[in-house]
């Protein structure tokens, strides 16, 4: 179940059908509620991946939600043939219904999940859920689901998911800037010259006056001689 802010209704879906000796076969089923809980409209039938009469076809754990941007619902269930009369293997599927009457919009019953190798019963997708994302205008749906793709081997179920667009999705609002900071002119300062005291002026000096001492006429030294000690007996 989910709530229409837009036209104050909720909207239910359930999974509905006949398990019999001859038939068996269930489908996809919705019915809007005013604020009240007072039927509003027909019940609808959302599910038609199968033909009236077309047995063993199970639609099953369906998710509502509501896109107050797109004015839609989207709803999301895992159907099966368990009769194996067709390639139809546990799959996801979903589809878009118009917020005010909810009727189809869009393609019926537009598969969502794939897991292994096409039409091979063995690998499955179970128990859908669904978000909306109003930031982006975008669905998350999730399911468990059982893969071959990797390292993953069959009968190993892992958590999958795949996000969709909604119909109108807003152009991104642009991040405001602050522009740059303008910068304040200054005047250009002034300089004051500081006096500086002229270079000192070399008083000159007198070249001194050498005097010659005189020098007394000394003898020129002779040989040097060498003294031996002498010994008397």
């Amino acid at each position: 179940v989910t709530y229409n802010s837009d036209t104050e209704e909720y909207l239910v879906v359930w999974s509905d059908g006949f398990d019999g000796e001859d038939f068996i076969g269930f489908d996809i089923n919705g019915r809007r509620l005013d604020a009240t809980g007072e039927k509003q409209g027909h019940e609808l039938e959302i599910s038609d991946i199968t033909q009236d009469e077309e047995i063993g076809y199970i639609h099953d754990d369906p998710d509502v939600v509501y896109n107050p941007l797109d004015e839609e619902y989207l709803v999301t269930w895992a159907v099966d043939n368990i009769i194996g009369f067709d390639d139809v293997e546990w799959e996801v599927y979903g589809q878009r219904l118009n917020g005010a009457t909810g009727a189809d919009v869009g393609p019926d019953d537009f598969r969502i999940s794939r897991m292994g190798p096409e039409g091979d019963r063995s690998y499955q997708a179970l128990t859908p859920a669904l978000s909306y994302n109003s930031r982006d205008n975008a669905y998350l749906v999730t399911w468990a689901g059982d893969d071959n793709t990797g390292a993953l081997v069959e009968d190993e179920f892992e958590i999958y998911g795949k996000r969709l667009a909604g119909q109108n999705n807003p152009d991104p609002t642009p991040t405001p800037t602050t522009p740059p900071a303008t910068a304040t002119p200054t005047a250009d300062p002034v300089v004051t010259a500081t006096p500086t005291t002229p270079p000192a002026t070399a008083t000159p000096t007198a070249d001194p006056v050498v005097t010659s001492t005189p020098t007394p006429n000394v003898p020129p030294v002779g040989t040097s001689r060498v003294f031996l000690p002498l010994t008397i007996r």
